[in-house]
């Protein structure tokens, strides 16, 4: 029987273009299936199949960007106003 290919975690990363930062947090989140951590060589990892990696793709098309530039909207903020007025010369 053929093994399918799998690939790590960082390959994924590169395969889908997403940072490291988002990986964990969908992880954590559960937004898709996951595989589970294997001890390789003695180093802890995740091995992601093609079918896996097309879930992440999925989902990233979906939901990727919704909420952006909430943290970035700062009408109101008054700290971020007090600084904007330091930088005047």
């Amino acid at each position: 029987m053929i093994e399918e290919k799998k690939y790590s975690t960082v390959q994924v990363l590169e395969l889908v273009q997403i940072s490291s930062d988002t990986m964990y947090r969908w992880i954590q989140a559960k937004k898709f299936y996951v595989p589970p951590v294997q001890l390789v060589g003695g180093v802890r990892v995740r091995l992601w199949t093609k079918k896996e990696i097309q879930a992440v793709r999925e989902y990233k098309q979906k939901d990727f960007g919704k909420g952006q530039g909430k943290r970035n909207d700062l009408k109101g903020n008054k700290r971020m106003k007090r600084v904007k007025d330091k930088k005047k010369y």
